[in-house]
């Protein structure tokens, strides 16, 4: 089967629109629109902030977003363009996690990645 992987450079807290340069994204992002072959964000979909969830300007409306270690803030505003959200465990350890005051190391109890929008019941 076909699909699109959708990654760029979009890290948690490193976010600037002034400093993302979209001089071709809108042209990408109607192209990746348009298409049927699914399209997976790796992070935050293209066109999107990371941290507010809002659009800039034109976005990629994704099948699916994975999250690596914590999900972005704004990315549960989003989820119109996020499609279904997953988080992968990327053996971030539990100090780690709880100097940011989460603890999410217990959701990677059972398996390395989980479905975390939209709720799926066990």
């Amino acid at each position: 089967t076909d699909l699109i992987l959708e990654c760029h450079a979009i890290f948690c807290g490193l976010f600037s629109p002034q400093s993302q340069s979209f001089d071709l994204a809108p042209h990408v992002i109607a192209v990746l629109n348009e298409i049927k072959t699914p399209v997976h964000s790796v992070q935050c979909p293209l066109g999107i902030n990371p941290d507010s969830g809002a659009r800039i300007g034109a976005a990629v409306i994704a099948s699916s977003t994975i999250s690596l270690g914590m999900p972005l803030c704004g990315l549960h505003r989003a989820h119109d363009f996020v499609g279904r959200h997953y988080l992968c465990d990327i053996s971030i350890t539990r100090d780690l996690y709880l100097k940011t005051g989460e603890n999410l190391t217990p959701l990677f109890a059972e398996q390395p990645v989980i479905q975390i929008f939209p709720v799926t019941s066990p």
